[in-house]
């Protein structure tokens, strides 16, 4: 493994932070197809078994990212721009370094400090041939393409131009979801069947969201015992099934005073929403912190238990 694959596996908890209990075992499909109708210039990438295909120019503000997963196996990717001042270079870990075992395997951060001071735009999945969408806002400048260190894939530079600003208009019926430090915040009723989500990061640090559909509604408790589980442990016959889980939807990291659109499709049920990004201080996963919503959705007109999550933790582990 490259150096600069090292260090580049150490940010991405993209796809697959799956040491920490609830977790991502399979990049969901797409669904609905609603953003395609909302007008934005449209930037396709394709990715095979040989790697990302991207276009040689990006323009810059509000976009329609269109991954077409050519590939037998799930795909997706987050962009990333760096600070001004700084070089892929300056990720570069020791030549000697190794990748932690898992997000706080050594009790701290598990990528450099510099990352959380980048600017994460968001990012697209999709299963095996299919495709997977989302509307993001891109700035002028290079941006790295990363699939995460699953993948095997080294990272993309992608160059946008343009001086266009952009701004990313609510659409219609949208569903408005904020992250914070450390809560993941749902209106009170979701409504059932394909849906846009509009997904704002009002906190400090990179946030993401995976959803995951649970046979019964989880409580909080049992969600953070899962979250904290030893994956190499017997599971607890007096905690929810695992196997019983099935992953729906995720939003790629987005930093402070991001947005993005993503499509989701959510069948009446109950669900759970995390976030997996390592806390900047601790290392530790935000979900550790609080960062876990368990949530239901009713068939139309049904009212439901509203979302519940932790107390957030801003300052140490649950």
């Amino acid at each position: 493994m490259s150096r600069l694959l090292l260090a580049l596996g150490m940010i991405c908890s993209l796809l697959a932070l799956s040491g920490a209990g609830i977790s991502a075992q399979s990049t969901p499909a797409a669904t609905g197809g609603t953003l395609s109708e909302l007008g934005y210039p449209e930037v396709v990438i394709t990715v095979n078994e040989a790697g990302f295909e991207v276009p040689a120019e990006v323009p810059s503000g509000t976009v329609l990212l269109t991954l077409v997963n050519q590939a037998p196996f799930p795909a997706g990717f987050s962009l990333i721009q760096l600070p001004e001042g700084v070089s892929m270079a300056d990720l570069m870990p020791p030549s000697d370094a190794t990748p932690a075992a898992s997000p706080a395997a050594e009790g701290g951060p598990t990528f450099p400090p510099v990352l959380y001071d980048a600017t994460w735009a968001g990012g697209a999945t999709a299963g095996p041939g299919q495709t997977g969408q989302a509307v993001v806002t891109l700035t002028a400048g290079e941006w790295i393409l990363d699939s995460g260190p699953e993948s095997g894939f080294p990272p993309t530079v992608i160059t946008v131009t343009g001086d266009t600003e952009g701004s990313m208009e609510t659409p219609e019926g949208a569903v408005s979801i904020d992250l914070d430090n450390f809560q993941i915040l749902l209106p009170e009723q979701l409504p059932a069947g394909p849906q846009v989500w509009q997904v704002t990061n009002v906190g400090d640090q990179p946030h993401e969201v995976f959803v995951t559909k649970t046979p019964e509604r989880v409580s909080v408790e049992d969600a953070m015992a899962l979250l904290q589980m030893d994956p190499e442990a017997e599971p607890d016959p007096n905690l929810p099934n695992l196997e019983e889980f099935v992953d729906v939807g995720f939003v790629a990291p987005i930093s402070a005073d991001q947005s993005v659109l993503v499509d989701m499709n959510l069948e009446p049920g109950h669900y759970v929403a995390v976030c997996f990004i390592p806390e900047k201080e601790s290392g530790q996963p935000h979900a550790f912190k609080g960062m876990v919503t368990v949530f239901s959705v009713g068939a139309e007109g049904e009212q439901v238990e509203p979302p519940a999550s932790p107390v957030p933790d801003e300052h140490g582990g649950h």
